[in-house]
């Protein structure tokens, strides 16, 4: 008996048989996939099924605590008085939540001890300003009405610093609201009695915030508008995640100098604000902190073509 190997896919071998008869013997090699390859892969199919959505229901839990956090402390410097935030999460995440409320706990407790301080000595420096004004009420005029005069000024001006820490101190409740229509009720309010205010057709847009004070913040830039620039151009529009009120006149402008320093409290453009004209010198320092505390931005800039335009910028909602 003879052996013939041949080559090809298995295995091939001829026997040839005493009678001279050959018989063929032949193995083949299953072809892919065979049982066990596809017993494999439905193996592997059925356990990717199962570990994504449990890696996914994981993920998640990791990563929501986290990015609570992290819109908290965004809204940490919009809102102060915020409320905390919920001790959840993994035991390191919870202790940084823990440090966050203390931190802002602390916080709050600093700025309110600051405003009582600062409204104690307001408060108090009445009371010397009043016997001052009695003692020189004898003074014979034009120097007795001169300062008289200061008297009042500074009476005022501690008044209306009075007036302004006690807002601050307080604050408003936050809630949705649609700052277009609260810019409508400011502009008509203003044609209403004759003043050339207006203000261009948009989309609702929806912020957090505190009405009242934000309705204060529009009211005191038409005013100025309209005191220094004879009428006022509203222009709302929204960009991104942030809503923009702009607001043109045509008065002077304010030279570039000073663009900054009118939002600190008292201080008064000499040249167009006086004791008969112009404030105490808080309105624009209002306006500036109630932004700040929606996490907004206000910034004046003189057009070109003259007067002063105003640009406030507010976060708005996203659409739900």
């Amino acid at each position: 008996m003879g052996l013939d190997p041949q080559l090809g896919e298995g295995f091939l071998a001829g026997f040839k048989q005493d009678s001279g008869v050959w018989r063929i013997v032949e193995s083949l090699t299953p072809g892919f996939p065979n049982e066990f390859q596809r017993q494999a892969m439905w193996l592997f199919a059925l356990g990717i099924a199962l570990l994504v959505p449990l890696a996914w229901l994981f993920s998640r839990a990791l990563v929501a605590p986290i990015q609570r956090f992290s819109i908290a402390s965004q809204r940490l410097g919009r809102d102060t008085r915020s409320d905390p935030l919920p001790l959840d999460g993994p035991k390191e995440m919870r202790a940084a939540i823990e440090s966050f409320n203390t931190m802002q706990a602390r916080l709050n407790r600093l700025l309110e001890e600051r405003t009582h301080m600062i409204g104690a000595i307001a408060h108090d420096l009445r009371t010397p300003l009043t016997r001052l004004a009695f003692r020189l009420e004898s003074l014979p005029p034009p120097l007795g009405d001169k300062v008289n005069a200061d008297i009042q000024e500074m009476k005022a001006m501690i008044s209306a610093a009075l007036d302004f820490i006690r807002e601050r101190s307080t604050g408003g409740r936050r809630e949705r609201l649609d700052f277009r229509l609260l810019v409508e009720s400011v502009v008509d309010d203003q044609t209403d009695v004759g003043n050339d205010v207006t203000l261009q057709e948009g989309d609702p847009i929806v912020l957090s915030g505190d009405a009242t004070a934000l309705r204060r913040v529009v009211v005191n830039l038409v005013d100025n508008a309209l005191k220094y620039g004879e009428r006022a151009r509203l222009r709302l529009k929204r960009h991104a995640q942030d809503c923009t009120l702009e607001i043109d006149d045509d008065g002077p402008g304010i030279p570039d100098a000073q663009q900054e320093r009118v939002f600190q409290p008292f201080y008064r453009i000499e040249t167009s604000r006086n004791r008969n004209t112009g404030g105490i010198g808080l309105g624009l320092a209002t306006v500036r902190a109630i932004v700040l505390d929606h996490g907004g931005n206000i910034c004046l800039r003189n057009r070109p073509e003259g007067g002063l335009r105003v640009t406030l910028t507010i976060p708005a909602e996203t659409a739900r």
